[in-house]
C-alpha cells in the first residue's frame, strides 16, 4: 500500500506538520525592507537637504507609539494592510545627522494633508501667485 500525499487547506490558518516560522528571520527581513523603502524611495538622500552622507533611517510616527499607530489604522488614516509601526516603510523618511534632531525635537514635523481633487480642475494654481 503506498502513501499518497493529501492537499492542506492552508486558509483556516492550520499549518501542517507544526511549520513555525522564527520571528528573528521574520524582524530581520522587516527591518531590512523598511531600510530598502525608504532608500528606494528619498533616492538615497535627505528628504530637506538632499545630503548624502550620514543618512539615518527615520520613524515619522516614532516606534515607542505602537497605540499611535493603531489608532490611525482605525480611523481609516493607514490601510488595514499596511505593517506595524517599526516595519512600514511609509512610516520612514531618510534624514541627514544634521537634520534628525530637529525632527526629534518637533522643530518641524510631517504633517498629513487630504488632498481634494476636481476631475480637470487645480485647486492652487502657481500662475495666480506670479
Amino acid at each position: 500500500m503506498s502513501w499518497t500525499p493529501a492537499p492542506f487547506d492552508l486558509r483556516n490558518g492550520v499549518f501542517p506538520f507544526n511549520v513555525t516560522y522564527p520571528h528573528p528571520v521574520s524582524v530581520i527581513s522587516n527591518t531590512e525592507a523598511f531600510n530598502t523603502g525608504l532608500n528606494i524611495r528619498d533616492k538615497r538622500g535627505c528628504i530637506v537637504c538632499g545630503a548624502r552622507l550620514e543618512l539615518q533611517h527615520c520613524h515619522i510616527v516614532p516606534k515607542v507609539e505602537p497605540e499611535t499607530w493603531e489608532d490611525l489604522r482605525v480611523r481609516g488614516f493607514i490601510p488595514s494592510n499596511a505593517k506595524g509601526v517599526e516595519h512600514e516603510a511609509r512610516n520612514g523618511i531618510l534624514m541627514c545627522g544634521a537634520h534628525r534632531p530637529f525632527f526629534d525635537n518637533l522643530y518641524f514635523y510631517i504633517r498629513w494633508v487630504p488632498e481634494v481633487r476636481v476631475p480637470g480642475k487645480y485647486l492652487f494654481s502657481a500662475a495666480k501667485h506670479l
